[in-house]
Parts: C-alpha cells; sequence; structure tokens
C-alpha cells in the first residue's frame, strides 16, 4: 500500500505494487493499471500474473471517492470512486443537467461546485484531490526502490481510468513508451496531445457496444464526449502517419470478442497509433 506525498491528496490509498517475485539484476519494465468508477484493478485484471511471467513490475494506483472513504461524502449522491480526470473532470461545458455528478467536499470548499447534479456539481463525478500528483509520486516511489526500466513505463486504464489515461498521457508526456485507454476516451475539447508524444505508441481499445461512453463519441448519460476516431487522429498528425486508417492483423484478432483492429500506418515517428474493436 503507498501512501501519498502532496498537501491535496488525503490518507494512504488502497493501491498495489506487484513486482515480479523472481527478480534477476537487471531493470524491469513497469505498467500502470487505473481502472474506473467503484472498481478496484488489481481484483478486476490479470497483469500481475503477466507480470510475472514476463518480468514487468504491475503498479495498481486507486481513486478516492465515497464507495472506498478517504473523503466527505458528496452532499447527497454517491458517484463511486473515481479519478480526478485534471481539466476535463470539473468543466461545465461537458455535461447537462441529466448527469449524475456529485460535489465532493474537496471541491465545494473550493467553490467549484455547490451541490450535486449535472451543471450544478461543475459535471463532476470525482474528488478535488491532485490524482495526477499521487501517481506521479507512486511511480517515483517506485523508481526509486526497484529497479524500473525508466524506458518502458506503460499506462493504462478502463472507463473512468481510461479517461485517466488519456489524462496522465498529457500532463506526463515524457513518462510513458507506450498508452493504451480502454472504453475510455476524452471530454468534448479535451483531446489534448503535446509534441512529446511523438515518442509514445497508442493503442486504444473500445467495446462497440458500448453506451455509456460510445466509441463515436457524442452524449451519453449527460455528458458529452470525442470520439475515439478524432482522438486517433490528433494522434495521427503529429505522428506524421498516414491520412485515413487501414485494417491491420493481429494474432488475437477474432475470437470470442471478435477482435478487429485498424491502424494509421507508415508514421513518420516510427511508432504506432492503432485501434482495436470488440
Amino acid at each position: 500500500m503507498f501512501t501519498p506525498t502532496p498537501t491535496r491528496s488525503p490518507t494512504t490509498r488502497p493501491s498495489t505494487i506487484s513486482p515480479p517475485t523472481t527478480r534477476p539484476p537487471t531493470t524491469h519494465p513497469s505498467t500502470i493499471s487505473q481502472y474506473g468508477n467503484a472498481m478496484s484493478d488489481a481484483e478486476s485484471c490479470k497483469y500481475t500474473s503477466v507480470g510475472e511471467e514476463n518480468g514487468f513490475v504491475s503498479l495498481y494506483p486507486q481513486g478516492l471517492g465515497k464507495a472506498k472513504g478517504g473523503e466527505v461524502n458528496a452532499t447527497s449522491a454517491n458517484c463511486g470512486t473515481g479519478w480526478n480526470v485534471g481539466a476535463m473532470a470539473h468543466d461545465s461545458n461537458t455535461c447537462d443537467d441529466s448527469a449524475y455528478s456529485c460535489c465532493y467536499a474537496s471541491c465545494k470548499s473550493e467553490g467549484i461546485c455547490t451541490g450535486d447534479g449535472g451543471k450544478t456539481a461543475a459535471c463532476g463525478w470525482t474528488t478535488c484531490y491532485d490524482d495526477e500528483r499521487f501517481v506521479a509520486n507512486m511511480l517515483a516511489s517506485v523508481e526509486s526502490e526497484l529497479c524500473i526500466d525508466l524506458d518502458a513505463v506503460f499506462v493504462t486504464g478502463g472507463s473512468n481510468g481510461g479517461m485517466m489515461t488519456h489524462n496522465m498521457y498529457s500532463v506526463m508526456p515524457e513518462t510513458f513508451r507506450a498508452v493504451m485507454p480502454v472504453f475510455g476516451l476524452p471530454l468534448i475539447g479535451h483531446i489534448d496531445v503535446p509534441t512529446e508524444l511523438r515518442n509514445t505508441s497508442i493503442l486504444l481499445l473500445h467495446d462497440r457496444s458500448d453506451t455509456v461512453i460510445p466509441v463515436d463519441g457524442g452524449w451519453a448519460d449527460g455528458w458529452q464526449y470525442e470520439s475515439a476516431d478524432d482522438t486517433l487522429a490528433t494522434w495521427a498528425e503529429l505522428h506524421g502517419c498516414a491520412s485515413k486508417q487501414t485494417a491491420t492483423t493481429t494474432p488475437y484478432d477474432g475470437g470470442n470478442v471478435n477482435l478487429a483492429c485498424t491502424e494509421y500506418a507508415s508514421c513518420a515517428s516510427g511508432h504506432t497509433v492503432m485501434k482495436c474493436m470488440y
């Protein structure tokens, strides 16, 4: 369990660090995995066993909220455990009044919101603690204690954790070898792909039938999202890739989820900009 040090990140969070049990005297890749509301990624994914087999360190930071404690309850609603995804977490231009949003004490005390629901809560569903700093500090702590290959740090996450993945690459653009947001997209107006990400690859995974965060963007449950294609087109432009996506094959195509992938080919950067649907 990791205790965060930033002043605006309270208490000890139930975050998990899983190094391979057999560690030769060499550097290890590491994967940061962030899951969505009211979930624990260490419970829901299998990165630990894969890391054990392949020699990388698995990190599972946990968001804050009423469901896991560490924050005074929202006024009346319960938005569960979520990630404060930076600028898009409390932007009144990203939702309408039908959105199920929460005004947590850490946000109300700063005048960001006045009550629960829609724009009254500034379209927020998370606390206002500094989750960006928390993840950065956790990674720095692990780097100081374990033998981490700083050129092989990866980040992924699903749903709200996928949104956090988009946020983390925008605020720490020189940190990750590759990023993999899973059924998570930026909210409208929040595609942010800094030029430093020219050294980073992206694989975007999304469920074709997702109605909570639709792959084509637009309105869902009171929030408005950017599309996967618009997000990846911004990446492709940065990497100097072909202007259109084309089908590509992987060893995992088909199967019971009917996986199918496309990519922006011929990237001048030498990196990968890919989307897989299932």
